[in-house]
């Protein structure tokens, strides 16, 4: 799955969207590290390269996004 929607972000990222994007899923066991507050090694590269956020949950999506 996040292959995937890491593709889609990459297509609108070069169509040109420039808004915030972030993922969300409350499944930390996949995408957070060992602190809990950070995404997985081997994840963070990618989110960064486009300019993608992570969040657990939607309110901290709202969070991340400002609304």
């Amino acid at each position: 799955m996040i292959e995937t929607y890491l593709d889609a972000v990459a297509a609108l990222r070069a169509g040109g969207l420039k808004q915030p994007i972030v993922f969300v899923s409350s499944n930390v066991n996949d995408y957070v590290g060992t602190t809990g507050s950070t995404l997985k090694p081997d994840l963070a590269p990618e989110f960064d390269a486009l300019e993608v956020a992570y969040a657990p949950n939607l309110a901290a999506a709202k969070h991340r996004l400002g609304v």
